[in-house]
């Protein structure tokens, strides 16, 4: 097992299910954008993607500025997309890796805060907006 501390983000096309059911044309292109963007972001934001969940995504980053940035990149995409919006929770914290994937406290928070977030959002924990202190390009509003 292997274990270190890295941000964590999820990310998650909204209404994707009931799309594919309307249009599956739509939604596979929907899918194919949301992975086109997410790899573009983790290259230029030094990211790892762990795994595909069909139309989410799981990646980490060794910074939880990297990590901010690579979503705020993801969501100015996306916004061009109003048919498909995408949710994106980011955590920081410990995680494992063994032959079953990654997994940990902020696996499990990344996962939750992304399934709260408002399609179109960012939503992070209390420890990234500690992180994002001093980064004055990256603005954050407390809910």
């Amino acid at each position: 097992m292997r274990r270190h501390l890295a941000a964590v983000m999820f990310t998650d096309l909204v209404g994707y299910t009931a799309l594919i059911r309307r249009d599956e044309s739509a939604g596979r292109e929907a899918r194919r954008a949301h992975r086109e963007a997410v790899e573009k972001a983790l290259a230029s934001h030094d990211g790892d993607l762990l795994q595909y969940f069909g139309d989410g995504s799981l990646s980490t980053f060794s910074s939880a500025v990297e990590a901010t940035r690579a979503a705020i990149r993801i969501q100015r995409e996306f916004l061009a997309r109003p048919e498909t919006p995408l949710r994106i929770g980011i955590d920081l914290g410990d995680i494992t890796y063994d032959d079953q994937g990654a997994f940990g406290d902020a696996v499990n928070v990344a996962a939750r805060l992304e399934a709260l977030c408002a399609p179109g959002a960012v939503l992070i924990s209390e420890k990234v907006r500690v992180e994002l202190t001093g980064h004055g390009d990256l603005a954050v509003a407390s809910l």
